[in-house]
């Protein structure tokens, strides 16, 4: 498979669990026939798993991501940046034992929010 038939299946929801359920069902022909690996068989016992709904999550973030100028990419930078900025301050203050600034801690309590934000805007 190339790039660009993962892409097409990533853009449609639809075609991608046809793909899906295609492979499994050729699996499952395999198995009724003993001719499956241990990990091919977890795939046909864990069938429910791959459903439309279940694999959503993966087709957005697989996606192809928006154009770097669009204003929806730019605050997904901003927002990446600032729990990365967090990220480094936790390590700080856990595993080092700095004491941290008050603004620095005014970040740190801004991490939920940047969390839900995040979610939010993968999500569009």
């Amino acid at each position: 498979m190339d790039n660009g038939e993962l892409l097409s299946l990533l853009e449609s929801p639809e075609t991608l669990n046809a793909k899906i359920m295609e492979a499994v069902s050729v699996l499952e022909m395999h198995a009724a026939e003993g001719d499956v690996s241990p990990s091919q068989q977890i795939i046909v016992s864990k069938r429910s798993e791959l459903e439309p709904a279940n694999l959503a999550p993966v087709a957005q973030a697989l996606a192809p991501p928006v154009a770097a100028d669009h204003p929806l990419a730019r605050r997904l930078r901003i927002v990446r940046k600032k729990l990365r900025e967090i990220a480094v301050l936790e390590q700080l203050e856990a595993v080092e034992g700095a004491v941290l600034q008050a603004n620095q801690r005014a970040k740190i309590q801004e991490k939920s929010a940047l969390e839900a934000e995040l979610a939010s805007l993968v999500t569009e």
